[in-house]
Formats: structure tokens, sequence, C-alpha cells
């Protein structure tokens, strides 16, 4: 069985923040990070008006899982 350590929250949102600056630009912000009952990251993204654009979800090991985050396109 292959063992993976979790990151934390504050690991999370910097992904998230540098994933979005990459792919979507400076013009969206994150509200705080929550975990599922899974055990996955969930990350709400905003425009800066305060919109909910989508989110992004990340693995407890702190991989992006795209099938279940909003595409760039989109957000």
């Amino acid at each position: 069985m292959e063992t993976f350590a979790e990151v934390d929250l504050e690991t999370i949102e910097n992904r998230a923040l540098q994933y979005l600056l990459k792919h979507v630009g400076d013009a969206v912000v994150i509200e705080p990070a929550q975990r599922t009952v899974a055990g996955d990251w969930i990350v709400p993204v905003l425009a800066s008006t305060g919109e909910r654009l989508g989110e992004l979800c990340y693995a407890p090991n702190g991989k992006l899982i795209t099938p279940k985050s909003t595409l760039p396109e989109t957000l």
C-alpha cells in the first residue's frame, strides 16, 4: 500500500493561488479551503467582486483533482 503525506490548509491555499495566477490571472480570489467528508480539500474561487465562479478540489496529499475542479476557462 502506497502512503503519502497529507498537506495542511496553508499549503492547499498557496497551491490554489499559484494555480489560479498561472492559469486564470490575478482577477480572482479564494475563500478559505474546507475539508470534505472524504478528506479532499475544496477551495472556493471568487471574482474580485465577490461572485462565486467555481472551486478547486485537492486530494489530501495536495494534488489537484482536475475532474472535480472548475475548468480555468470557466473561472
